[in-house]
């Protein structure tokens, strides 16, 4: 696999008039898009309550601006390819020959694209790929525990205590079967199947299964870098203003600490509605438990090692932020301990990314109202929020 040398190789810069095309077709014309995206930031409208931080409209209006923004730059993001964007930062083995960029769901074939819905559709996948295989046969319990070994192979991480009693299981069901001639233990299937559930509402706090682990310790990307087949890195798009990712950067480098998310106040970047410096506020990226999700998938399907650090990070932010502010937080990420990432430009600046969301809210405003009956997803809250953005 031949390495990139240099910046130019890669990047080669959309027609801003084809991606403008493209934007109105699939974002701002498509009203059941519509519809997605602003459900997808619908948490922003419903603000969890707060006794320390009044509720307003001036706080919901920031949140939403912010947060469609977002939605927005990773829509435009999925319009691109993975070389249509220019490329400011590139450092380490990063090669991006025969890649490309899937999200989460895609890639495993989920319904949604949420962590608890990705994971439990790769595990699933995975035991339908590998299915436990009876033959029938006698066989000494060390061959049988050999056996079992190699059908966990590729299936993820048991506790302890659970592996043990799965083995403990397998090893008496393998006897009754080998007197009784039976094909394939279904039984030992589905308990593994329903290990891989997710935690039912109300369960106890030591009800543990493995979907639940896996969502536990890590944070799902915006997308998958793919490469035959298999995930090789991630993709992070975030729409921030020149202005938020220079004090992201400075308060980082307060905490004395390397880095690469803040977790702090809306009044750290700027907010000044009333109780703005006692909402809790976070910037940035966990990239410990983003790749620890992509070694997860990746290890559940295709039984490959975690490659936790040599993951490469693909970033893409709005236009307008300078090169300098860029390649200063490129560096910061290196200095983490993540050596292979790739900085981009998406071709569009946060104010355009804000003209084209506004632009979303006003095709589909009429379609929510309408639905203001039985079936309404907005309260009449909430779409006086949005109607403030529209017009703001």
């Amino acid at each position: 696999m031949s390495e990139i040398p240099n910046t130019q190789e890669i990047t080669e810069p959309v027609d801003k008039p084809v991606l403008a095309e493209k934007v109105y077709r699939e974002l701002i014309d498509n009203k059941d898009k519509g519809g997605e995206l602003l459900s997808k930031i619908k948490w922003s409208l419903s603000l969890q309550k707060n006794p320390d931080v009044p509720d307003s409209d001036e706080r919901r209006l920031s949140k939403l601006e912010g947060n469609l923004r977002g939605a927005v730059a990773e829509e435009v993001s999925n319009l691109l390819g993975i070389d249509n964007c220019e490329t400011v930062f590139i450092s380490g083995n990063v090669s991006l020959g025969k890649c490309s960029i899937l999200s989460p769901h895609e890639f495993v074939g989920s319904e949604k694209n949420t962590k608890a819905s990705v994971i439990y559709t790769a595990l699933i996948k995975a035991l339908d790929l590998k299915p436990i295989e009876i033959f029938g046969k006698d066989m000494s319990d060390s061959e049988i525990v050999s056996e079992f070994k190699e059908s966990r192979k590729g299936k993820g991480y048991l506790p302890k205590e659970k592996y043990g009693e799965l083995l403990r299981s397998y090893l008496d069901q393998k006897r009754k079967e080998i007197k009784g001639g039976v094909g394939v233990d279904r039984k030992i299937e589905e308990e593994l199947r329903e290990d891989y559930r997710s935690v039912p509402r109300g369960a106890p706090d030591e009800y543990s299964t493995l979907t639940s682990e896996a969502f536990n310790k890590t944070v799902i990307p915006d997308g998958f870098l793919v490469r035959e087949g298999s995930p090789v890195g991630l993709l992070e798009v975030k729409a921030y203003e020149p202005d938020e990712l220079a004090t992201l950067m400075q308060k980082i480098k307060e905490t004395g600490k390397l880095g690469t998310q803040y977790r702090g106040f809306a009044s750290d970047f700027g907010k000044n509605y009333l109780g703005a410096d006692k909402d809790k506020f976070v910037m940035g990226a966990d990239f410990n438990k983003e790749t620890e999700f992509v070694d997860f998938i990746r290890g559940v399907l295709n039984g490959e090692p975690n490659k936790n650090e040599e993951n490469i990070l693909v970033l893409r932010f709005p236009n307008d932020i300078p090169d300098n502010l860029l390649n200063q937080f490129g560096q910061m990420i290196v200095d983490y301990g993540y050596p292979n990432v790739l900085i981009q430009k998406l071709p569009l600046s946060n104010q355009e990314l804000t003209v084209i969301s506004k632009e979303i809210v006003n095709a589909s405003y009429s379609y929510i109202l309408l639905q203001l009956g039985k079936d309404r997803k907005f309260s009449n809250k909430e779409i006086d929020v949005l109607d403030g953005f529209r017009k703001s």
